[in-house]
Formats: structure tokens, sequence, C-alpha cells
């Protein structure tokens, strides 16, 4: 599960004015998360994560685009992790949809554990690349996007011990929203995501969805954004080192206000919270997260 995918998703588009832009921020984040190379090398069970953490966040918002033609490229960070990855691709009018959007994506910054269960013993770090494709759709209020993402884990001592436990996958989604705007200033948007990992270990495996709200209200220079929403994750096979089948089931919370033309009628300030909570059968894998942050950027 991807544990700060969903708050990112809502906060930066939320931010954005304008197709061009340049922010950068940063957060206060609490959290308690045994897999989280934020928090202690050590863990001393299997069970539930035992210490908390306190870690200063930094945030990237870049979004470049040239427009010719019916075409606009576009060179952008991603939001699928809190060290931000760099997608680059091309939206273009009309095409069978409204308009249609191709990118490709290579994030080589997402730490991990070596080996996330070694107990009573300062746990090393790895690095996680990801490489994505992925094409988008719109028509109207709705959009529909397809993706799939290789992620290959740099040194994998986890799958070296128990090959059920290979983290190298291949994940693919199926997301869907549609926004329905309730009067000039105020819109919701429902969304719906669907997905399947497949890693070279069956025990990392998954099957998952997530149902998702948010909603937006705009007032004079003022924007203010709130989400909320339930992931689950279904595994596919028994953890050989934990001995169940796992299920994980994650909730989020997000709000934030943006005030525009902030000291330049060109610049942004956003200041937001977000909660993050999930439970697993599986109580190595439970974990919360507490977010405050603020992010200010140039856009035009």
């Amino acid at each position: 599960m991807r544990p700060y995918m969903v708050l990112l998703t809502l906060l930066l588009p939320a931010v954005s004015m304008a197709e061009n832009r340049i922010g950068a921020g940063g957060a206060i984040m609490w959290g308690k998360d045994n897999t989280s190379t934020r928090g202690s090398s050590v863990v001393k069970s299997l069970d539930k994560p035992e210490d908390s953490f306190l870690r200063a966040l930094p945030f990237l918002d870049i979004n470049l685009s040239y427009k010719s033609g019916t075409n606009t490229y576009f060179l952008r960070t991603s939001t699928e992790a809190m060290m931000p990855g760099l997608q680059v691709g091309f939206k273009r009018q009309g095409f069978v949809f409204e308009s249609t959007e191709l990118y490709l994506g290579y994030n080589p910054l997402r730490r991990v554990w070596k080996d996330p269960y070694l107990l009573n013993t300062p746990r090393e770090k790895t690095y996680q690349r990801d490489y994505e494709v992925g094409v988008k759709f719109f028509q109207g209020p709705s959009s529909l996007g397809i993706r799939s993402v290789y992620s290959d884990i740099e040194d994998d001592k986890l799958g070296e011990r128990e090959r059920d436990l290979r983290r190298d996958r291949l994940l693919t989604e199926l997301s869907y929203s549609y926004r329905y705007s309730l009067s000039k200033n105020f819109g919701i948007s429902p969304s719906l995501n669907l997905r399947y990992s497949k890693a070279e270990g069956k025990a990392n495996s998954y099957a998952g969805y997530t149902l998702g709200l948010s909603g937006i209200y705009r007032q004079s220079t003022y924007l203010f954004n709130a989400g909320l929403g339930i992931d689950v994750d279904n595994y596919l096979s028994k953890d050989p080192v934990l001995l169940k089948k796992r299920k994980d089931t994650g909730y989020y919370l997000l709000v934030s206000m943006t005030k525009r033309n902030f000291i330049h009628k060109n610049v942004y300030l956003t200041s937001f919270t977000a909660y993050r909570q999930v439970n697993s059968n599986a109580n190595f894998y439970d974990r919360k997260a507490l977010f405050f942050g603020v992010l200010t950027g140039y856009s035009w």
C-alpha cells in the first residue's frame, strides 16, 4: 500500500491555479510505522509499532507546460511518494475523447528497508526505483486513468531470505473520478481506484481498491479543499514470516486552505492538515501519520 499517495494527490491539484507553477514547502509529520525509513531503524518485535517519530518533510511541486496546436507538453513532479519523481508527457485535445493525456514517470529516490523484519539490529536502507507509464482520458466532468508502475528494489535482503516475500513488482491501476458542480463556487468529486500488484514473491502480491470523496470551495482569492476516503488491499498468499494472509484497511482525511495573490498576484500560499491510519490483520503493518504543513509557490 502506498501510505501517502492519496494525501498528496488531493493536495497538490488543489493548490495549482495555473498550468505552470513552481512550489516548495514542508510539513511536520508525526507517525508510528514499522515500515517507514523515517522511523526507528530498530524494531524489537513483529507486532504493532512501539515507537513514534517526529520528522520534518520537504515538499516540491513543479508543473511546466508548453502548448503547440492541440497538444500540451508537460514536465511535472509526481505525487506518488514523499520523495517526488518526475513525469513527462503530453495532453492532446480531441482524439476520440475531449482530451487524452499520455505520460512516462521515473522515481529513483524512494527509500525502503533492505529487510524490514530484522529484529533487535539496526536495519539498513536501500533504494526502490519506480518506472511508470500512464494514460488519462477526460470527457466533461469525468476522468478515467490507467497506469502501470514497475518497482525494482536495489538490495532486497528480505526477498533473498524468503523468496515468497520478494518485493519487485508490477502494479496496474484503473482510476475513475466524476466532478459535480453544485454551485459556481462549490464542487465535489467522488473517485474509485482499482489495483492489482503482481510481485515476484507471491506473499507480496495483492488486489485492492480506494473509495474517495473530495470537495473544493472557492471564495474570492481563497480556495478550501477537503478529502476523505478508505482503501483496502487484500494480499493473495500467506506471509511466511508473519504466518498470515494480510488485509490492510486504510482511512485518510485532509483539509487545506490556499490563499491566492499572496504578496504578489502570482504567488500562492497553502496550509494543510492531514491524517492517515492503516489497520492490518498483521499487526506489524499497522501505521498512523499526522501532518501539518505549508506550501508556497509561483504560478503563471
